[in-house]
């Protein structure tokens, strides 16, 4: 649990605005039932509520869309030749930046 919140606190202080939410026990019977069985007390394995769906959750007929984003060429530039040449920017505060969002990209 330890490992969870550390990494769940890392991720998050990248983002500029989150919001933590508890879900209620009765909107979240899937992930207790998996708990659940990841337990090794038998106790709590012997009660497990299986939950039917009327219809799929994907909706296979909505096609994959791709989105036009407008960037300007000199940061597209810059991913480009990251992901060329392996190189960083010599400003400490850019290089990270960029890095994080390379991640994203592969050529």
């Amino acid at each position: 649990m330890v490992a969870y919140l550390t990494k769940a606190k890392d991720l998050l202080s990248h983002f500029e605005l989150y919001e933590l939410l508890q879900i209620p026990r009765v909107e979240n019977s899937y992930t207790d039932a998996l708990s659940k069985l990841a337990s090794r007390d038998f106790d709590l394995m012997k009660a497990i509520p299986v939950e039917k769906q009327s219809r799929p959750s994907i909706d296979e007929s909505l096609a994959p869309t791709a989105m036009t984003i407008s960037e300007s060429l000199r940061s597209r530039k810059e991913i480009i030749v990251y992901l060329n040449n392996q190189v960083l920017s010599s400003d400490r505060q850019k290089a990270q930046k960029l890095h994080r969002r390379v991640a994203k990209f592969v050529l």
